[in-house]
């Protein structure tokens, strides 16, 4: 990411909810939590899983398709709401 915030102004999510963390923050926490050496995955799945998370995404791909870098920040939001359910039902076990 070079940090241009065109998939921030492409995304409509980001027009119709101020606490939406957008699709560049939201990909960068994606990158963190698959590096293998960082350490704090679960508290990666609690800041994006929150209010302005994740789970807000409409997945319309506005993001994706305008990035400059063609990075694929909606499937990178993808990933997150599947760990964040995931780990959201290990939790209740």
């Amino acid at each position: 990411c070079i940090i241009c915030s065109v998939c921030y102004a492409a995304c409509d999510t980001v027009a119709g909810n101020a606490d939406y963390l957008g699709p560049a923050a939201l990909q960068r926490a994606w990158t963190l939590y698959n590096d293998a050496k960082h350490d704090a995955r679960s508290e990666i799945l609690d800041a994006v899983s929150g209010v302005g998370g994740c789970h807000n995404c409409h997945s319309m791909g506005s993001c994706t398709v305008y990035c400059p870098n063609e990075l694929d920040p909606m499937s990178a939001i993808a990933g997150l709401k599947r760990e964040t359910s995931r780990n959201f039902f290990r939790k209740r076990r």
